[in-house]
């Protein structure tokens, strides 16, 4: 009897198979403009370099994925490769490069070699990384056996709704807002994936989804990505929470979390030290260490979804919200709402009541 697990692998398995057989059809739809490159005229191709940086092309999601859709998956490997004729096919690997839509590839067999911001480093079978608009990257397929899958994700897919089913996995609602604001300095994020659990389930699905629907999954792959979100955030501090308890003595960064959520209304960085006995300065070090924020952004992210969840319900009065979550001017929290999600506190209920009334 086959396990969902081995069920799902042996789809994909067909799938990789069915595309390998298919590589040079394959390869002609997805060159630019379904025209071979070696067939370009020289005037065109100068034309194109004239509206681009080629030390660091921009790529378009317009050459992967359908008009209508979000979100796509395009299986890469070496015999198709789609070299823009800046570099040897297979030898170099596509060139240093963005994009204007996020990328998170899949290692699905064999290995590959991304740079990424000037660091190299190899991917092995089961590894996944998401890139965001800014990194600068290009990725390396050593072997023919080699396969990976890019799953590209428009800007359109990030959207309330999705931020929405992300609400409680701040590691990826704030990539990707951050991103897109142009204000964020994570330009990649990095798991692993090994064997039959919840995170492969999703990722295998959405392949398979993808490659045997003609209209590409619609919603239905934006749901299953934003449960493979959540799956990754889980694994993320899971790992965050193993590497800080073996560095600091057996204190996990979720337990400092979870105490400043319970006392977010008045927590202060000395209470938060003195509860742990930390020095105010130690645990201001160790929160920058493992979540890359200061003790007052996370009292205020926190603050901040907090005032998200009571403009859900419209009983509650605008102007009591502030003092609930621990601030005593409204005009002060408008303005920090603002800057996270680019609305007042008044259009965001606003957008919540009409988003209702349309169901």
């Amino acid at each position: 009897m086959f396990s969902l697990y081995d069920q799902q692998k042996g789809k994909v398995d067909r799938i990789v198979r069915h595309e390998f057989e298919t590589a040079q059809q394959l390869r002609e739809h997805l060159l630019w403009q379904n025209i071979r490159l070696e067939k370009l005229s020289k005037e065109l191709l100068e034309a194109w370099a004239k509206q681009v940086d080629l030390s660091c092309p921009v790529f378009n999601d317009t050459a992967f994925i359908r008009p209508d859709s979000s979100i796509g998956i395009f299986m890469d490997y070496r015999k198709n490769k789609f070299a823009l004729g800046m570099q040897r096919e297979g030898e170099d690997g596509a060139p240093l490069h963005r994009h204007n839509y996020f990328e998170m590839f899949y290692v699905y067999q064999g290995h590959c070699y991304s740079t990424i911001e000037g660091v190299e480093r190899e991917f092995r079978a089961g590894d996944l990384c998401l890139y965001s608009l800014q990194a600068k990257h290009f990725c390396l397929l050593p072997s023919d056996d080699d396969v990976v899958f890019d799953f590209i994700i428009r800007r359109s897919a990030i959207d309330d709704a999705m931020l929405q089913m992300l609400s409680n996995s701040d590691v990826f609602s704030k990539f990707f807002i951050d991103s897109i604001r142009g204000e964020g300095r994570k330009t990649s994020m990095t798991f692993q994936v090994r064997g039959d659990n919840e995170i492969s389930f999703y990722l295998l699905k959405m392949i398979i989804t993808y490659f045997e629907n003609p209209d590409g999954g619609g919603n239905l792959m934006r749901s299953l990505l934003a449960c493979l979100f959540q799956e990754l955030a889980g694994q993320y501090r899971q790992q965050a929470d193993e590497q800080s308890s073996r560095e600091q003595n057996g204190l996990s960064i979720s337990n400092v979390i979870q105490y400043i959520e319970q006392n977010y209304q008045s927590a202060t960085l000395q209470q938060t030290a003195q509860h742990f006995y930390y020095s105010p300065r130690g645990l201001s070090n160790y929160l920058q260490k493992y979540t890359g924020k200061k003790f007052s952004q996370i009292v205020q992210e926190i603050r901040l979804k907090k005032a998200c969840n009571l403009l859900k319900d419209p009983n509650i009065p605008l102007d009591s919200i502030p003092a609930i979550v621990g601030y005593s001017d409204r005009h002060y929290l408008d303005k920090l709402f603002r800057q996270s999600y680019g609305v007042s506190l008044s259009k965001f209920r606003k957008g919540i009541a009409s988003n209702l009334s349309e169901l």
